[in-house]
């Protein structure tokens, strides 16, 4: 979801590359951590929040936050995957999110 919002707000389509590589590992390898369910499961109650207040600011304001979302959360996740480290990416994907938790719903 966040990723999605980051990666529209670039001008990309719901299918592309990133998207894909992102569903893949969400699919083929997080639901299968031992904690990956339970995680997917609060990111998809959380993200949608964060996603709603990124959208309040001014729509150059958003563009800006959607941009570094996509240049530190989201290119960083993708560069772990396809260096072969899924669990790491994971680690990555999920502290860049609570710091938007932090940042967004205080």
């Amino acid at each position: 979801m966040v990723a999605t919002a980051a990666l529209i707000a670039q001008g990309k389509p719901d299918d592309c590359v990133e998207l894909q590589i992102l569903r893949k590992w969400r699919d083929e390898f997080v639901l299968y951590h031992p904690e990956g369910k339970e995680l997917i499961g609060k990111y998809y109650a959380l993200a949608p929040l964060v996603v709603g207040m990124i959208k309040t600011l001014h729509f150059q304001e958003q563009k800006l936050v959607f941009k570094e979302i996509y240049e530190q959360m989201v290119k960083g996740t993708i560069t772990l995957l396809q260096a072969g480290k899924p669990y790491e990416a994971g680690v990555h994907y999920w502290k860049y999110f609570e710091g938007l938790l932090n940042e967004w719903l205080r």
